[in-house]
């Protein structure tokens, strides 16, 4: 005769047991990590901030139109160093600041950087978004100081 075997139920995990438990102290490091805000005080920087806050000074204040591109490998604190120095910067200019890196597209930067100026409403097209931009450009006015951040990454379909 065989006989069958008896099954045997796993035994259900104790409702204390640490292999169940979420760790969520490691996720909030790794989140503080991440986060990309101005620091109070930037270390190992100070050559590369006196450059740019030069540049800056000498653009805005003397309300002189000039491009600046700020470049690096990931990390090292390009985005930091410049939101940090231009808490400190004073004068009559409007400020932009745009993450490339949520955008889809030249046409979308275009949209928000009008959508920006305009401020009392949205843009819808592209031939909008430029006549905004032109006409801000061109008229008399405060500086504009325009940051386009991660820009590289944004392809182009030109």
């Amino acid at each position: 005769k065989t006989e069958a075997p008896v099954p045997v139920p796993a035994p259900a995990p104790a409702s204390n047991s640490s292999l169940y438990k979420v760790d969520l102290s490691q996720l909030q490091a790794a989140r503080a990590a991440m986060h990309t805000g101005a620091p109070g005080e930037l270390l190992c920087r100070s050559e590369q901030v006196s450059v740019m806050s030069a540049w800056l000074d000498h653009h805005l204040l003397e309300q002189k139109p000039g491009s600046l591109y700020v470049s690096g490998a990931p990390g090292t604190g390009k985005t930091a160093s410049l939101t940090h120095l231009l808490k400190s910067k004073k004068g009559k200019y409007k400020s932009i600041f745009i993450n490339c890196m949520i955008v889809k597209s030249a046409v979308a930067v275009y949209k928000m950087i009008a959508t920006e100026l305009r401020k009392s409403s949205t843009v819808s097209t592209e031939k909008e978004a430029l006549r905004e931009i032109e006409n801000t450009i061109t008229s008399k006015g405060n500086m504009i100081l325009l940051v386009l951040d991660e820009v590289d990454q944004l392809e182009s379909k030109f």
